[in-house]
């Protein structure tokens, strides 16, 4: 970064005049950082430049100005440079092809043992009633002579009807057994049986079923109105008209209206159960070669209709874009894509690139410049191209799909993202950028970049300051909404654009709109991914009736009330100045969780004695320290984000614990300062700085008798000389114009806080205005100096 700072792009320094209050003794740990992370941001900014440019769309070029369907060409007369086809469009091709699908007949093959096999199975059925028929037979002959037999051939009988496969009732078993005895004892021919009528009947049936054609379908899923039938046996293919062959239900149906024509109800029920057993198809459906016959006529096809000849006038300058015409434009950027030589590819491509080049690179030199807290860590600069880039592909993979309109993409969540996470700033460069880069990607609209830059600029707005879920879930979405739709409103009424057009816009922006949504479970996902605090988690945190704040206003009611004036010092300080007063808040809320632990060694917890006068100074001191310690333990167990932590961390800085020190030295020479100094470190933000002011002005101010408005003053011009003299400030960057303008906010606040208690001119006191300047000895040692 050498180069920007030689040519005068260098991030600004900070002056060194008596206006800066300390010096940021980070910087040289900050230049360490940016020269070991030097390779890691090189290397995303270049993944990011490479996502980008594989994702612009190749297949096409834009050889004419945007235009509009519906309304005037507003460029010159365009003429065709060369001859080219003119492509159908996607609802022709899909047209076509649905009534390729719908005219290809199925393919089904013959199976040509389905006669044998179906002959095969009722010559086992009858083959397996013979023996019954017989053994029944000879039972009924021994019981009409008085054989001897007579009860042999009884078991015979039984035993082989318990043998036989066939499953029929008993009613059908006796109308059978009796039929066949019957005919037979009377010396009448065998064909005249009911079992031989029956099978004589079943194969006429069968052979009728399979010789017309029997497919193993449903006709009704098959929508053409005729098959193919294949012989691979002989090799041979014919069509045939389905109506002409039955499916299983159409053969069930003529077959038992053949049996029961042929038969008595009994009998007719017995040939259909034997039916139903020895039907098979003998066209079975053929899937693959269905399909690969199917495939074969897609692919032939074509994708053009007519051709528009060299030098043939398009369209003329004026004339109205019709669909026609926007078919004839399409066609010539896909002749021209596939006509383009490789180095007019490259020139095309290299002037994207450039385009898109110097975009980034002006979002990238805003960072180095204006916010090189995120320059410095990379996590934070990661997180910033990495939702850019996230918006950036969703437009890329939008654009080919043709009844999409680039509308349909929220950009607008990318600047609503980064403007919560970091500041509105950030959030607007953002906008900028992706509204270009987006903008190329949808064939350089004009349209599609103003309205993107509005909306995404105003939905930056819209969260700069948020103050309660509702501002987000109602007001950002519905200002999205509507920037984008009086921009189109705008551009569709300057162009005469008709409403076909600006509905169409208008229901793919109400669904980006509802996609504005998704930024608040987006927002938990990065908090938990790259550890920010987000100002939704400080409204969390905000909240009294959290079990945390509800335990100190139990354990340590008094230190929960200082807790949430110092809350309100902080808050109004911080607005005052331009400085994060939501955090200022919430940290001033959670600084003193500590004294949770020994509650009662805190004067504003004490309600009779003081058991500091128990313990020996440097003991008390122990105990007075030990309340930071306590508070970042009781954070990590709360899983407390560290921007809040930070503040339980400096709200001491490294000061002195100066009653109990005074009080060592009276009693001792051999005192080590640092035993009554807390650890550290100092605030190192603007917030922090403010809260350690309103912790110690806060309690002082609270403790003073008989308070006058030049005592308040005098009071808070104490406490915020004694904090800067003792060097509690050097590492905040707090100019001497933002600490007067805080104290006069402490003051304005105080005033309306000790109204009551207030002595107005005139009144009777019992102590002088310079009994403020007294050392009386108090015991709630938080601060860096003693609270009187």
């Amino acid at each position: 970064m050498n180069i920007l700072k030689n040519i005068g792009l260098g991030p600004k320094k900070k002056k060194e005049s008596l206006s800066v209050v300390g010096l940021n003794r980070g910087k040289e740990k900050q230049e360490s950082l940016v020269k070991r992370n030097r390779y890691l941001r090189t290397l995303i900014v270049t993944l990011f430049l490479a996502l980008i440019l594989v994702s612009l769309p190749q297949s096409s070029f834009q050889p004419v100005e945007s235009y509009t369907v519906g309304e005037p060409w507003r460029a010159d007369d365009l003429t065709a440079p060369f001859t080219f086809s003119i492509k159908k469009t996607d609802t022709e091709l899909e047209q076509e092809r649905n009534e390729i699908r719908e005219q290809t007949p199925p393919i089904f093959h013959t199976e040509p043992n389905a006669l044998l096999n179906a002959e095969t199975e009722i010559d086992i059925i009858f083959r397996d009633l013979q023996p019954v028929m017989e053994s029944y037979l000879q039972w009924q002959r021994s019981q009409l002579t008085g054989s001897a037999t007579q009860a042999n051939d009884s078991l015979r009988f039984i035993q082989e009807r318990n043998h036989s496969l066939q499953t029929l009732d008993d009613e059908s078993w006796n109308l059978l057994l009796e039929d066949y005895a019957r005919i037979l004892l009377n010396n009448q021919p065998e064909h005249r049986t009911i079992i031989s009528q029956v099978r004589t009947r079943l194969l006429e049936t069968v052979r009728n079923t399979l010789a017309d054609g029997l497919i193993n379908l449903d006709k009704s899923s098959i929508a053409q109105d005729e098959i193919t039938v294949r012989n691979l046996r002989q090799q041979t293919e014919r069509t045939v008209r389905l109506n002409t062959t039955r499916d299983l239900a159409q053969a069930y149906d003529f077959a038992n209206i053949q049996f029961n024509r042929a038969f008595l109800p009994q009998v007719s029920r017995i040939a259909y159960q034997f039916y139903l057993e020895v039907i098979r198809p003998n066209l079975v459906f053929s899937e693959a070669d269905t399909r690969a016959l199917l495939n074969e006529k897609l692919a032939d096809i074509s994708t053009t209709r007519g051709a528009v000849d060299q030098g043939e006038i398009i369209i003329r300058r004026g004339d109205i874009v019709t669909d026609a015409t926007d078919i004839r434009l399409r066609s010539l950027a896909e002749a021209r894509a596939l006509t383009a030589t490789e180095l007019e590819r490259w020139l095309r491509f290299l002037g994207e690139s450039m385009v898109i080049i110097i975009t980034i690179m002006m979002f990238f030199f805003y960072i180095y410049l204006y916010r090189r807290k995120i320059f410095d860590q990379i996590s934070m600069f990661l997180l910033v191209f990495l939702i850019i880039g996230l918006i950036i592909l969703a437009s890329a993979l939008i654009y080919p799909i043709e009844n999409i309109r680039s509308f349909a993409v929220p950009v607008a969540i990318a600047p609503i993202l980064l403007t919560i996470i970091f500041d509105s700033r950030v959030g607007l460069m953002a906008s900028i950028t992706l509204a270009i880069i987006t903008g190329m990607i949808h064939d350089y609209s004009f349209e599609y970049l103003v309205a993107t830059t509005t909306a995404c600029s105003l939905g930056v707005f819209s969260v700069r300051d948020i103050k309660k879920r509702s501002q987000f879930f109602f007001i950002t979405p519905g200002i999205v909404f509507i920037s984008y739709l009086l921009v189109i409103a705008g551009f569709s009424l300057a162009r005469y654009s008709g409403w076909d057009h600006f509905l169409a816009d208008t229901f793919f922006i109400a669904l980006n709109a509802i996609f504005i949504l998704f930024t608040y479970p987006l927002i938990l996902l990065f908090e938990r991914l790259f550890k920010v605090t987000t100002d939704f988690s400080l409204l969390e945190l905000a909240d009294t009736n959290l079990p945390l704040m509800k335990e100190l206003m139990n354990k340590a009611p008094g230190s929960f009330h200082h807790s949430l004036q110092v809350a309100n010092l902080s808050e109004s300080a911080a607005a005052d100045i331009g400085a994060n007063a939501l955090l200022c808040r919430v940290g001033g809320m959670y600084h003193d969780i500590g004294k949770m632990a020994k509650p009662i060694y805190f004067i504003e917890n004490q309600n009779q004695g003081n058991e500091h006068d128990n313990l020996k100074p440097r003991m008390s001191a122990l105990v007075i320290k030990a309340h930071v310690s306590d508070g970042m333990k009781i954070a990590e167990e709360h899983n407390l984000p560290g921007v809040i932590t930070d503040f339980i961390h400096t709200h001491h800085g490294t000061s002195q614990i100066r009653y109990f020190l005074q009080k060592a030295q009276e009693e001792s020479d051999d005192i080590q300062e640092d035993d009554f100094r807390y650890d550290g470190p100092r605030p190192f933000t603007r917030e922090q700085g403010i809260v350690m002011l309103a912790d110690g002005i806060e309690a002082s101010c609270r403790a003073m008798k008989n308070t006058t408005y030049p005592k308040l003053e005098n009071q808070i011009n104490r406490i915020v000389d004694s904090l800067i003299s003792d060097g509690q400030l050097s590492n905040c960057p707090l100019t001497f114009q933002q600490i007067q303008i805080i104290k006069e906010s402490f003051l304005r606040v105080l005033k309306g806080v000790y109204h009551s208690r207030i002595e107005y001119p005139g009144e009777k006191t019992d102590v002088t205005e310079s009994s403020v300047t007294k050392n009386e000895p108090e015991t709630d040692h938080r601060n860096d100096q003693d609270e009187t």
